[in-house]
């Protein structure tokens, strides 16, 4: 080792009272030989010896390597040559670093030099994904080497048959040992190798300081401590890093580490009509980066947090959030529960990766593996426990939120009729189901007041992550499996294809209950011609649309089909197929389920494709006597009522108000919204219950109050100021108030109609009818409670 001593003094560096010695349990390592006082300087290196990019450059000015890896700064693509030098050279003596070359530790603990089976332990982790991308780059490297370097630079380079293998250590050796050094702009901070100065060793307590002098071009290395006696190692501190860090650019790990941390990317997926509205939200909330850090015993980050909340906002929220009324640090129990049910499913999904088994930690300090297993293993174990502990956070806030949603009462109270037609059905859907193994044991359909749900019958504990609905491979319906088992089905749409296939014979037998859920659907549908009186609704308005929207597939299936189906039966049909089928990370398919699970807005069931079977999972706990739910996104109780035929109460405090204007020149409806743009409005307003803002809807009212010209001449003047309008507002609120109140004698009246004629089809329709309309008076009355307080 005084042979590298010697050579960096020769060649102008200043070394004095350092050796390098062993030491036990460190190896190698930098020894005092006399005392050093605090603030000390121990060593100092010129640039010009260091091994870094820049020194390259003159050592092989002609020399380039493509950018292999994605992103501007990427390390291995700025360091590639480094590697290459350190390869070809690790076996020339007449290198002018062989002095320093030759002293470098032949093997590594790093994971680019463990076996398939030590790596395969860390498998799932980013620490894995990290070796896959090096050996990638590095592969890549050997190729531009053998394919392009050779030929273009011979006087430098000559094949080598183990080049990968030399890469592979190059990279160890310049990661396990690189400091970074400033250099002048506009190279700022620069990884280099710095001869005998990366001899020493860390220690976490360490007090040390690097000194870039760029006017002296010297790197100096100087003591915090008190001071270091003679005989005393002279140690480095790599600083505060996780076992990821430590494990990949050092070979080895702390266990226990405080500093072990889980870097989270945050993925999401918003829907299209959506997705203007949440990028704007994100820009406007300065959002930049979706990358966090998770540790052991920390909450959950609070910027997190709010981008799930962001992310998850419903287009009612999100409406809201530009009228002002949302504060980001809480924006609902609904809007809580999808953001921590995101992350809680992100973490499940990294979880599920780690392909583990809890007693695979047992062995970490047994003899019967060696240095590397034991390290991978601790590094995983870190990993697993700090996403055990966000899930848990995330579970324990998720169980909080929802004892608070079932004191406020809001919970199981549902107006549906989905047995009333049948005899035994519960017993019939139940006997099919318990054939294919469709449930969890402890889960079946029962039947409470005329409403069939499903329900945790058992008396035990549905725990979180327990599979309670599994869709054999034979049950499920995708487009493909519907034309593979009926070729003859050729209509445009899947919707189409799954109305087609359910008529079929085939369907029938392998779903029996079809004949007796046509009639339930038949009898529950709402159909314009059964509420001619209420032709001024919002309600109606939506049976409108949804009948135009089914005779125009009506016409497009009957033109690709031979079954006899009428108008009305269609219509319900194409919606009860509509609410069934489900949009996953794996594709679209229908939902065999007779009956679904109750809609909630405060839960969800979790989908993935796993065993040739579509597996049904809840994050919660659900307890003996407990209805299972599902969240189907539907966002007010009209598409509740239309496509659900049924509405919970629960739903009933998320409802919202269309506040929509007419103007009777529909063609300048594009002028209205553009005007709305200029002035950073909506072009629709949603008002809620619990709304206390209401300056942008009275400007968004304002605007639809002004005549076409009126509109034209503001465009044309570009007013970005316009002011609301209190007095229409409020006029308009009372003249929609009007309409909704007067329709509350007519449902009452035809309640009470269909109770004496026993027609309990209707009795349940009107029901629903009332809630929404009932729902809808309070929102009103909320804001003119608001608006009038405030005039």
């Amino acid at each position: 080792m005084e042979d590298i001593k010697k050579w960096v003094i020769q060649n102008g560096g200043i070394i004095d009272g350092v050796d390098v010695k062993t030491f036990e349990g460190y190896g190698r390592g930098l020894c005092a030989n006399k005392e050093f006082k605090q603030d000390e300087i121990i060593m100092s290196i010129p640039y010009s010896i260091q091994i870094n990019r820049i020194n390259l450059n003159h050592i092989w000015p002609e020399v380039k390597l493509p950018k292999f890896n994605e992103g501007d700064d990427d390390r291995d693509d700025l360091n590639g040559l480094v590697y290459l030098y350190l390869a070809i050279n690790k076996t020339n003596p007449k290198c002018f670093h062989w002095p320093y070359i030759n002293v470098l530790p032949k093997t590594y603990d790093c994971p680019l030099s463990y076996t398939i089976d030590e790596l395969n332990i860390m498998k799932g982790t980013k620490l894995y994904v990290a070796v896959e991308k090096i050996n990638a780059f590095l592969m890549k490297v050997v190729d531009y080497y053998n394919n392009k370097l050779i030929q273009q630079f011979p006087q430098y380079f000559q094949p080598f048959d183990d080049l990968f293998k030399r890469l592979q250590w190059a990279h160890q050796s310049f990661w396990s040992r690189a400091f970074l050094v400033i250099y002048p702009q506009p190279f700022g901070e620069v990884g280099s190798l710095i001869p005998f100065c990366d001899f020493s060793n860390h220690c976490t307590q360490a007090k040390v300081t690097y000194i870039s002098n760029t006017r002296t071009e010297t790197f100096s290395f100087q003591t915090n401590e008190e001071v270091v006696k003679p005989g005393e190692q002279i140690f480095n501190n790599y600083r505060i890093r996780s076992n990821e860090k430590l494990l990949l650019g050092y070979g080895f790990v702390e266990e226990n580490n405080p500093c072990d941390n889980l870097l989270l990317r945050i993925y999401f997926e918003v829907d299209d009509n959506q997705y203007n509205e949440i990028e704007e939200i994100l820009k406007q909330e300065e959002i930049k980066s979706f990358d966090f850090f998770l540790k052991l015993d920390e909450d959950i980050p609070l910027e997190l947090m709010r981008i799930l909340r962001i992310v998850n906002l419903s287009i009612i929220e999100s409406n809201q959030y530009f009228q002002g009324n949302i504060n980001l640090n809480y924006v609902s129990d609904r809007n809580e529960l999808a953001a921590l049910r995101q992350l809680n499913r992100q973490l499940y999904h990294l979880l599920h990766l780690m392909e583990f088994k809890k007693e695979d930690f047992d062995c970490i300090h047994s003899h019967s593996i060696n240095y590397h297993q034991k390290c991978a293993l601790i590094y995983k174990k870190g990993i697993v426990d700090i996403i055990e502990h966000s899930m848990k956070l995330c579970q324990t806030s998720i169980k909080r939120i929802r004892d608070q949603i079932v004191s406020k009462h809001l919970n199981y109270e549902t107006v549906s009729c989905y047995d009333f037609l049948f005899e035994n059905f519960c017993d019939n859907l139940n006997a099919w189901a318990s054939q294919i193994h469709l449930f969890h044991p402890n889960i079946q359909y029962i039947n409470e007041n005329h409403h069939i749900i499903l329900k945790n019958t058992s008396n035990e504990i549905l725990h979180s992550g327990e599979i309670l609905i599994s869709i054999p491979e034979h049950y499920i319906l995708t487009s493909e499996i519907i034309k593979k088992e009926n070729p003859k089905i050729n209509q445009p749409s899947f919707i189409l294809q799954c109305i087609e296939y359910l008529l079929s014979e085939v369907a029938q037998k392998k779903f029996p209950f079809i004949p007796l859920i046509l009639k339930y659907i038949e009898a529950m549908t709402f159909y314009s011609n059964d509420f001619n009186e209420f032709e001024d609704s919002y309600f109606f308005d939506e049976i409108n649309c949804v009948e135009d929207d089914g005779i125009q597939n009506y016409q497009a299936f009957m033109m690709n089909s031979n079954i006899n189906i009428s108008l009305p039966s269609f219509v319900g049909l194409f919606n009860f197929v509509d609410s069934h089928i489900i949009t996953t990370s794996f594709g679209k398919f229908y939902n065999p389920l007779p009956i679904l699970p109750k809609h909630n807005p405060y839960t969800c069931l979790e989908k993935e494709m796993k065993d040739s079977q579509i597996k049904l999972y809840n994050f919660n706990e659900i307890y003996p006597g407990e209805e299972i739910c599902d969240n189907y996104q539907d966002d007010s109780s009209i598409n509740q009522m239309i496509h659900f035929l049924s509405l919970s109460k629960e739903y009933l405090s998320l409802d919202y108000f269309d506040a929509k204007v007419f103007i009777s020149n529909e063609s300048a409806q594009p002028l209205y919204e553009e005007l709305c743009v200029l002035n950073h409005l909506p072009t629709e307003i949603f008002l809620t219950q619990d709304q206390v803002r209401f300056d942008v809807f009275e400007k968004y009212i304002a605007i639809y109050s002004m005549s076409v010209n009126k509109v034209k001449l503001e465009l044309k003047n570009k007013n970005t100021s316009i002011e609301g309008n209190k007095i229409k507002t409020v006029q308009y609120l009372h003249s929609e108030l009007e309409v909704l109140q007067d329709l509350l004698p007519l449902v009452n009246e035809k309640i009470n109609i269909a109770q004496g004629q026993n027609q309990i089809n209707r009795i349940k329709q009107f029901k629903l009818i009332d809630m929404h309309l009932n729902e809808q008076i309070n929102i009103i009355q909320n804001a003119l409670k608001h608006l009038e307080v405030k005039n």
